[in-house]
């Protein structure tokens, strides 16, 4: 089980951050795009790297939360059903794991240095990345 670090924390907050402001811009309510910013990683309190989306995801649906699906499959292309789970992808992968507004390109290089260029986690960022270039949430936000 891994703990909720600082840098868990600051993350959080800066992809909460970056979904209240481009939440706004693409129509959605600022205050639930924060919120679903700041749930996305709690499921790392009870899970790991790979199981953190769903147990965070799962938790959100035992209580009734609307973003739950969003939650459980960010990470995955499964995560673009939505404008919010779109945007919640985009802010991911637009802060780091300090909580700095990054490029993708900086994001992707910090995966490679916590995790390898030829692990899993690269390789389902970088074709996260792929994805959400060609989405119309991000042409708006670019």
């Amino acid at each position: 089980m891994n703990e909720f670090t600082e840098n868990r924390t600051l993350h959080c907050r800066g992809v909460a951050l970056k979904m209240q402001t481009d939440g706004a811009k693409l129509g959605l309510d600022p205050n639930e795009a924060f919120l679903v910013g700041w749930l996305h990683d709690a499921g790392y309190s009870c899970g790991d790297n790979r199981t953190h989306a769903k147990k965070a995801g799962l938790l959100l649906k035992r209580n009734g939360y609307r973003y739950w699906k969003e939650v459980y499959s960010h990470g995955t292309p499964d995560g673009l059903f939505s404008s919010m789970g779109v945007l919640l992808n985009i802010a991911d992968m637009s802060i780091s794991s300090q909580g700095a507004e990054v490029s993708f390109g900086k994001r992707l290089e910090d995966v490679i240095a916590r995790y390898g260029i030829e692990s899993l986690q690269y390789k389902e960022c970088s074709e996260m990345v792929s994805l959400l270039v060609q989405t119309p949430e991000w042409k708006t936000l670019v």
